[in-house]
């Protein structure tokens, strides 16, 4: 779930939720914020993935921009972040590229000619 709203509201969610849930602020933008069941994270779901589409690791390429994305190096061979991207996940990273708004995403895939 995610939530786009000021400091004050989080906190209030936060204090609601913060026994069940996991909750994480953007790096890149400071009003987004994510809302995480405490026994998922984005590793667990593409590792799912690629048991279900017989994916392997080294063919599975993930782009994040927060310190909750550096799971995904665990089970990708490819970790994108995004140039904004906390510090964390740029230290794990494969490589950097430009930011969602700059078409970063597209202009990554377009370098290693995935597209």
């Amino acid at each position: 779930m995610c939530l786009c709203s000021n400091q004050e509201i989080f906190s209030g969610v936060k204090t609601i939720l913060q026994d069940n849930m996991q909750l994480a602020q953007s790096d890149a933008d400071h009003q987004y914020y994510e809302i995480i069941q405490k026994d998922c994270d984005k590793g667990k779901a593409i590792q799912r993935l690629q048991e279900r589409l017989s994916i392997k690791q080294e063919e599975t390429i993930c782009f994040g921009d927060g310190q909750n994305d550096i799971v995904m190096s665990q089970v990708a061979d490819i970790v994108v972040a995004m140039k904004r991207s906390h510090q964390m996940l740029k230290n794990v990273a494969t490589s950097v590229c430009e930011d969602v708004f700059e078409h970063g995403i597209y202009k990554e895939l377009k370098r290693r000619s995935i597209i």
